[in-house]
């Protein structure tokens, strides 16, 4: 009798962490203070949804070749993703996390340049990043 209620007691168990995972899956259970009757305290965490970035790299110099130039999207001085520009100067970076960045670019014999930005939940930040020679 002991182990049927064990295993009885486990399955109930069992039953409850999925019944649990499916409701927080399929949007949260609400939620109302404890003690209260009219919840369980559990709520989904909410999803942040990821940003873009589109960008451009122009020169001073109308002859400059922007393509290829070196572009790397940087948070808390730590590049976190990195691509290249099209032959049009055109670059873009997808998923990126909400928030404060900054885009550095740079090709030789072109220059480099910096631009800060930001991107919101969802949304696509565009980005122009000026390419300056070295003196």
């Amino acid at each position: 009798m002991n182990c049927r209620k064990r295993v009885s007691g486990f399955f109930g168990f069992v039953s409850l962490s999925v019944l649990a995972a499916i409701a927080l899956a399929a949007g949260g259970v609400s939620s109302t203070a404890p003690g209260d009757g009219g919840g369980t305290g559990i709520t989904a965490p909410p999803t942040v949804k990821p940003g873009v970035i589109m960008g451009k790299v122009v020169s001073a110099d109308p002859k400059a070749d922007l393509g290829g130039v070196h572009v790397a999207l940087i948070r808390d001085g730590k590049a976190t993703q990195r691509t290249m520009t099209n032959r049009d100067g055109l670059f873009k970076f997808e998923r990126v996390a909400p928030g404060r960045f900054v885009i550095a670019a740079a090709k030789r014999e072109v220059g480099a340049g910096r631009e800060p930005g930001g991107v919101r939940p969802g949304e696509t930040a565009r980005v122009l990043v000026k390419l300056h020679k070295p003196n």
